[in-house]
């Protein structure tokens, strides 16, 4: 089996620097442009997904019907795949951000997350369980696609961050991960 993931297309917010999370952004002309120029490339090189999964957000969905060519009613919706829940700062300029979410954003797994923030270990571990039913389900010949976001990807490699540094994918990119006993592995992109 084999396991890709791809974070969804750039956004108005994410190019704004503000709080997205469960706000349902489209892709703005960029991310559109990203998703066409990565899609051109799967096809270019024959590469086909066997399952095929996303977070139910337009971003996400948008991202994958454009880099598969699969319509969205051939997708497997699945709300374990949705970006991190910001409440109450959705929204809103995290330049603008108070001192809780700040403490928050600086050490996410150390600091408490403000009220109404759904904190990064219990993305974490909605992401992998997500992941741990895909894998468990899929034959040894399938070739699965996860289309998620930033800090839901992120979360899945919390194990290999070094220096505190997230590890973070590129938007509107295609990566291998390898599968190993905990899940998803070390993420590799695609294409250059």
């Amino acid at each position: 089996m084999k396991l890709y993931l791809l974070r969804h297309g750039v956004t108005d917010n994410n190019q704004g620097h503000i709080f997205q999370g469960h706000i349902d952004t489209p892709l703005n002309d960029d991310g559109m442009r990203e998703a066409r120029q990565e899609g051109s490339l799967v096809r270019d090189a024959g590469l086909t997904f066997t399952k095929i999964y996303s977070s139910p957000l337009i971003r996400a969905l948008v991202t994958c019907e454009m880099v598969t060519g699969v319509d969205r009613s051939k997708l497997i919706i699945d709300e374990r795949l949705t970006e991190i829940a910001y409440g109450p700062y959705e929204g809103k300029p995290i330049g603008d951000s108070d001192e809780g979410m700040w403490a928050f954003l600086r050490e996410p797994y150390k600091a408490a997350p403000p009220e109404g923030v759904e904190s990064l270990k219990a993305v974490e571990k909605r992401m992998k369980s997500a992941v741990s039913d895909i894998l468990s389900r899929a034959g040894e010949d399938d070739v699965i696609l996860i289309s998620s976001h930033g800090i839901a990807l992120s979360s899945l490699f919390h194990e290999y961050e070094t220096d505190g540094r997230k590890i973070m994918l590129e938007h509107g990119k295609l990566y291998f991960s390898p599968v190993t006993e905990s899940g998803a592995g070390m993420p590799e992109k695609v294409f250059d």
